[in-house]
């Protein structure tokens, strides 16, 4: 607590070694079995690194990745992250990459560990190193080991939440590729980072890109596959569903429904029915097909397109009197039904129709 006042209030008044010299005994302190000992020695990094200079402090911080205790690894990241925070991020990334390239699993880790923790703490700030840590992360998440893709997904969710609307969404695109592939992850705390990854993409890049990766799986063969997927999509429909509605696909209704809503609407509203039968139709489409090539023909005439209209009710409704009195030939009455089940002619249809228009 003394070293942190005197830091934070006097740090002029101390000579760079002496501060060095505090710094090499603070590092014993991260090993503290209380946290608000812990808490106080990082910050107090981050009040001798804004007196002296980053560069030393920081060197000793990175050294003591090295070590096998895993609380002292994880506190001197915080104290990385605060030291970026304190005297901007450009003095600590270009170190951080550089030790990234030490081939030790714990170094590694703890890299990937600062870089999460000071893209939490930066916020939009993050925008302007983007591009630079984007191929360090890319390489982290092809990793075989786990643990470098669970802290590489905890790192792009910071700097997604940090630069929303920033105009970086090709990078996070980009990130977001390497990301999808993890969805199938067995492993719970995996499986939560990459869907925290996921839902801080969906709010730097919007509900609809991530919609158009979560469609390709919500009607797979396979069940395990689908219910990741849809438990993606209901994270989007909770979160974001005022912004889905513009991206639905687009899937028509069968003509036979059409025709039969369109006979309806037209009975309520005490028009005549547009509903022209299968054999006008094919005869037309045959006429259209003989005469490709030349002058469109001319369009029918009012009374003749009614004449066509009335003549197909009629068609059908002597169809259905001739099927209920049994003079249909054989095959017939099987195309009667399958008319009935193509209109729809069932309760439901009603509130169909109220929906559809």
């Amino acid at each position: 607590w003394k070293h942190t006042r005197i830091a934070d209030r006097g740090a002029h008044l101390v000579t760079n070694a002496e501060w060095m010299r505090v710094c090499f005994q603070l590092i014993e302190l991260l090993r503290a079995p209380r946290k608000a000992i812990r808490r106080a020695t990082v910050n107090t990094f981050g009040y001798i690194a804004k007196a002296v200079g980053p560069q030393d402090v920081l060197i000793t911080l990175l050294n003591n990745l090295r070590v096998a205790e895993r609380t002292s690894r994880v506190c001197s990241t915080i104290a990385i992250a605060i030291v970026a925070e304190t005297c901007q991020p450009f003095t600590v990334i270009p170190a951080l990459m550089s030790e990234y390239r030490v081939p030790e699993i714990n170094v590694q880790n703890g890299v990937l560990k600062a870089l999460s923790f000071l893209f939490q703490y930066i916020g939009e700030l993050g925008a302007d190193y983007v591009y630079a840590v984007t191929p360090l992360v890319e390489d982290a998440l092809t990793d075989r080991d786990m643990v470098h893709r669970q802290t590489a997904c905890a790192i792009i969710k910071h700097i997604a939440l940090g630069i929303r609307g920033m105009g970086r969404e090709d990078a996070l695109t980009h990130l977001l590729n390497f990301v999808w592939p993890n969805i199938f992850q067995t492993n719970g705390h995996m499986l939560s980072a990459v869907l925290e990854a996921v839902e801080g993409l969906r709010v730097a890049l919007g509900a609809h890109r991530v919609l158009q990766y979560v469609l390709q799986g919500l009607f797979h063969p396979s069940r395990r596959v689908r219910d990741v997927y849809w438990q993606m999509y209901n994270n989007l429909y909770l979160y974001s569903a005022d912004e889905l509605t513009p991206y639905y696909p687009r899937i028509p209704a069968p003509p036979a429904v059409m025709d039969k809503a369109a006979e309806l609407r037209a009975a309520e509203l005490g028009e005549e029915p547009r509903v022209i039968s299968s054999t006008s139709s094919s005869s037309s489409a045959a006429a259209a097909a003989s005469t490709a090539g030349s002058k469109a023909p001319a369009a029918l005439p009012d009374s003749a397109a009614a004449a066509i209209r009335k003549g197909a009710l009629v068609d059908r409704a002597a169809a259905k009197e001739a099927a209920a009195a049994g003079l249909t030939r054989p095959g017939e009455d099987e195309a009667a039904s399958d008319l009935e089940q193509r209109t729809w002619a069932s309760p439901y249809r009603r509130s169909y129709l109220d929906v559809l228009f």
